[in-house]
């Protein structure tokens, strides 16, 4: 008997081989050959504290810098408010002329309402930035990448609305006054009771943003979601 034939007995003859490894998973349904990838995501961050990025790489602007851009739009505004008031203050001249004072004044602050509403929606519509947001280097964009259109500026700046808006109301119920002292004084103190509610509303709407931009993942607020808009970073 050769040793070929001498049979293995109680000998091992070494370890089983590895099971087979399992089929590749497939995408989407059962078993297609043109597998469908899943959808990227819309935007990126590492680490917390790092920045965020879009899909196409750009970064979003933080939740502070945003602020002190509206902050300093609001700066701008206030000045150009300021210095219409000195002008109106001048038509009341040394003979209190009441009724100048009064048209002057409602007119002046009128024209201001309603140009600071423009300015927040063509300034992001035509440019995609305003002052504040050029100085600190931040820009507005539709979440796809374009430029917004004039009802997603819209969108974004409503919350300015009853502030503004609050001073039109102010500067047509002193233009509708009586033309003494007295009327003078009752059309201010009704249309800046009007006005200083604008603000507690718009204050109220600008917490309530600031809130929900800082909690969004991709640092969009509210109104950013409304008008389907990114913030980003220029430098």
């Amino acid at each position: 008997m050769t040793n070929e034939q001498i049979p293995n007995r109680g000998v091992p003859t070494g370890p089983p081989p590895p099971p087979p490894p399992p089929p590749p998973q497939q995408w989407g349904h059962g078993i297609s050959s043109n597998p469908v990838p899943p959808a990227q995501p819309q935007y990126a961050s590492g680490p917390p504290g790092q920045h965020r990025y879009t899909h196409d790489g750009a970064r979003l602007a933080g939740t502070g810098m945003r602020v002190a851009a509206r902050l300093l739009d609001f700066v701008l505004i206030a000045i150009v408010s300021f210095i219409g008031g000195l002008i109106s203050s001048t038509a009341l001249s040394s003979n209190f002329d009441y009724d100048a004072y009064r048209t002057t004044s409602g007119v002046i602050s009128l024209i201001i309402s309603l140009g600071a509403i423009a300015y927040f929606l063509f300034a992001e519509s035509l440019w995609g930035t305003t002052v504040g947001k050029l100085i600190l280097g931040i820009k507005v964009r539709s979440a796809a990448g374009g430029q917004l259109s004039l009802g997603q500026a819209f969108k974004r700046n409503a919350f300015v609305l009853p502030m503004y808006l609050g001073a039109v109301v102010s500067s047509l119920v002193m233009l509708g006054s009586d033309q003494d002292f007295a009327g003078t004084m009752s059309s201010m103190m009704y249309g800046g009771t009007v006005g200083i509610l604008g603000n507690i509303a718009t204050v109220g709407l600008s917490i309530a943003l600031i809130v929900s931009i800082s909690n969004s993942p991709n640092l969009q607020g509210f109104h950013d979601k409304l008008a389907d808009a990114d913030v980003i970073a220029t430098r």
